[in-house]
């Protein structure tokens, strides 16, 4: 074993499950802003096997304070390219891919990306393609973790996560009436197939979008993101008796896991 991963080695002394194995995954990583990096970059740090990323979005100045691959002279440029040089440059020993994809115009494209891995992190900021990107993974049977930075302070984190197939789901965390049901019917998997926007979806989508902008800041994306991966780090080894929902506050130093309620009408596990 190269020298890059003797002290993470050691920790096999303590828990023999923490072995070469457990990186020997590939993890997906939908969304590299703010937790997006943090997670690519700690896991090619920690040496997993396979890392790949998915954005389609390009750098802004704004970015820079919270999302730690890119620099000034990165503006304007796609995430997803910019990335890959970035992690090249930490790699130790993971193959990597990074991929400028409009998750739902390729949704097709998206499901083969997700069949492929071993582990989702679902890290995008808004409701409808992160409901996407969950139906995806659980109708994939992929087991997937997901976050982000509490979009009304900034000074907090939440993560959730679901083992392959799982219900409750994490879908279940939305109450959805049907009388969304248009908003959910555009945002569902359904094997990849391509959706078009009903009339009533765009006075929806005005109700559920987050417009960017919100507040955040470095410790909330860092120490969201690496939760999600202790979180992701457990869930491999199959350790499926942790709360399925942690919230994380920067100012008061609180960590709270709560349960997830199945939802009899989740549109993802429930049937609906």
């Amino acid at each position: 074993m190269s020298d890059f991963f003797l002290t993470q080695a050691l920790i096999r002394d303590f828990d023999p499950d923490f072995a070469a194995p457990l990186f020997d995954h590939s993890l997906l990583i939908v969304g590299l802003g703010g937790n997006g990096c943090h997670l690519a970059l700690a896991a090619v740090r920690m040496g997993f096997r396979s890392v790949v990323g998915i954005d389609c979005d390009v750098v802004s100045a704004s970015n820079l304070s919270r999302q730690v691959l890119y620099v000034r002279e990165d503006v304007g440029r796609s995430k997803a390219d910019v990335a890959a040089e970035s992690l090249a440059r930490h790699n130790l020993r993971s193959e990597i891919q990074t991929h400028h994809l409009d998750i739902l115009r390729e949704r097709d494209r998206f499901g083969e990306l997700v069949a492929q891995a071993g582990l989702v992190f679902v890290v995008l900021d808004q409701p409808g393609t992160t409901f996407f990107a969950l139906d995806a993974c659980h109708a994939l049977r992929k087991p997937a973790v997901s976050g982000g930075t509490c979009v009304l302070s900034g000074l907090g984190a939440r993560v959730g996560w679901m083992a392959a197939g799982q219900r409750p789901c994490l879908n279940c965390a939305l109450a959805l009436h049907p009388s969304v049901a248009e908003w959910t019917k555009f945002y569902r998997y359904d094997g990849g197939a391509p959706k078009e926007k009903g009339p009533g979806f765009a006075a929806l989508e005005d109700r559920f979008a987050l417009p960017g902008g919100h507040p955040s800041t470095y410790p909330s994306a860092c120490l969201g993101s690496n939760l999600m991966m202790a979180v992701g780090l457990n869930v491999l080894l199959g350790r499926h008796d942790m709360p399925r929902t942690f919230e994380l506050s920067v100012l008061g130093l609180t960590l709270e896991g709560r349960p997830l309620a199945q939802r009899a009408n989740c549109p993802t596990c429930g049937g609906g």
